[in-house]
């Protein structure tokens, strides 16, 4: 519970918001369910409880509630921590179980982890104010720099844009919100009469949906603001690149300045892939970012790509109303999956009626006379797809051009990856790198989970 903004005798209305609840990811806004006064306050503010426990009483005006009052089925709230200074009786431990032998061999890679551990990192500047520069404040980012706070470490976040990265603001959070507009249409449309519901045919409203979406995006970026607030990172706005020295500078709104850290983490995340022949115009042949604020669904719809970000947007697409074709260069939609998946998905969308085309090898796709107009390939064969919109959804590439890693030590393999070690090291000492920067597996969680070894590793 992170904050209270009504206190015990309060009269509150149905909708307002009474709380600020954190959660691993983010903060939430807590809104009164009724009108009412707020009679009782369970949990204080500091406190941590389940998800799903009471943590206040709403009563009706001159209802009293006793002052031990502990709604049923609900434990005691816990005693208060102790005051500084009071004793602590500590809790009797119970016997860990004793260890599995570790095979040989599993054994040997953990010592050589272990020793790879301890190797000094080195620094970026042993005389820098801060202990440690986050570049980028996306879901590797900013969990990497409230985890360094945490250890101790004097930390700065440096983002350009929106805190959250791609995955909250532009990826995973927005994509799972208009999803969720999707599956609803989709439901009513489908099995709407056999649930009792009188409404065959709903009117799907897509300004509202990305409204909707882009409101929840919003909400979730300024969560990782008070995170920030709450765990002692300092938020820088601005872009950094290294400098020949090398240093780290960063152009902020009121010019440019150095930012003198002993390490520095890149954690710039990745953008849209557009293959040579492919004239993005954002409006007729568009992105993933074009495509989470359009205002109107396009007719028809060509999808090109079919991985994640593809099947997610012609799924909405088509739930929303616009005639899709997918295509796909592989022989499989959903290409990184098993194959018995993406089977079942192929059938899924034939059975909803989208064009699903395999095999296909894109040759171009622009803008002409207010049309999107696709060219590929397919069993030797030339094709041309016209429609109203046309959705490249063909993978991301790092971004780690203009950082000006060209004065540091740092390598890139030939897809403009940095290279890095177990523990997110680069060959330039006191400069690491995580996230989708590094490469695949490029998603959220694994950015996270990146971020936290790599800020571990440094504080030792």
């Amino acid at each position: 519970v992170a904050r209270w903004l009504k206190k015990e005798g309060d009269a509150v209305e149905s909708g307002e918001v009474i709380a600020e609840v954190e959660t691993d990811k983010a903060t939430m806004e807590l809104e009164a369910p009724e009108d009412g006064v707020l009679a009782k306050i369970l949990a204080p503010e500091g406190s941590t409880v389940p998800v799903g426990a009471p943590i206040a009483v709403l009563a009706e005006e001159g209802e009293e509630v006793p002052e031990d009052y502990v709604p049923e089925g609900v434990a005691a709230p816990a005693e208060a921590a102790p005051t500084e200074g009071a004793s602590v009786q500590p809790a009797e431990e119970t016997p860990s179980p004793t260890p599995a032998p570790v095979a040989p061999q599993v054994a040997e890679a953990l010592e050589e982890e272990e020793e790879l551990a301890l190797k000094p990192a080195g620094e970026f500047d042993p005389e820098g104010e801060w202990d440690v520069a986050v570049i980028g404040a996306g879901p590797g980012g900013y969990v990497a720099a409230i985890r360094a706070a945490q250890l101790g470490l004097k930390t700065v976040c440096i983002e350009e844009k929106h805190l959250g990265g791609i995955c909250l603001n532009w990826g995973c959070i927005p994509t799972k919100a208009l999803l969720r507009t999707a599956e609803i249409v989709e439901t009513i449309r489908l099995h709407g009469k056999e649930l009792g519901v009188g409404l065959s045919q709903p009117r799907p409203d897509i300004k509202q949906a990305v409204a909707r979406s882009r409101k929840i995006a919003e909400k979730l970026s300024r969560g990782i603001a008070y995170l920030f607030k709450k765990n002692g990172v300092t938020h820088l706005a601005g872009r950094a690149r290294f400098a020949p020295g090398p240093k780290l500078v960063v152009e902020t709104a009121d010019g440019e300045q150095e930012v003198r850290a002993k390490h520095v983490i890149v954690a710039t995340g990745a953008r849209a892939r557009v293959f040579p022949g492919m004239e993005v115009d954002g409006k007729h042949v568009i992105t993933y970012k074009e495509a989470l604020v359009m205002d109107r669904v396009p007719k028809t719809l060509v999808v090109i790509g079919s991985g994640a970000i593809g099947t997610e947007f012609a799924y909405f697409f088509h739930a929303m109303g616009a005639k899709v074709t997918l295509l796909e260069a592989a022989d499989q939609i959903l290409p990184l999956e098993d194959r018995e998946i993406a089977e079942v998905v192929r059938k899924s969308f034939a059975k909803r009626g989208m064009t699903v085309i395999t095999g296909a090898r894109v040759q171009s796709a622009a803008a002409q006379k207010g049309k999107a107009v696709v060219e590929y390939e397919k069993d030797g064969k030339a094709h041309t797809l016209s429609a109203e919109a046309c959705l490249v959804a063909v993978g991301v590439v790092p971004n780690t051009d203009d950082l000006g890693l060209e004065h540091t030590k740092v390598s890139r393999n030939a897809r403009g990856e940095i290279e890095v070690d177990a523990y997110y090291r680069t060959d330039h000492p006191g400069v690491y790198a995580i996230g989708d920067v590094i490469g695949a597996p490029q998603l959220a969680h694994v950015a996270s989970h990146e971020g936290i070894v790599c800020v571990e590793a440094i504080a030792g």
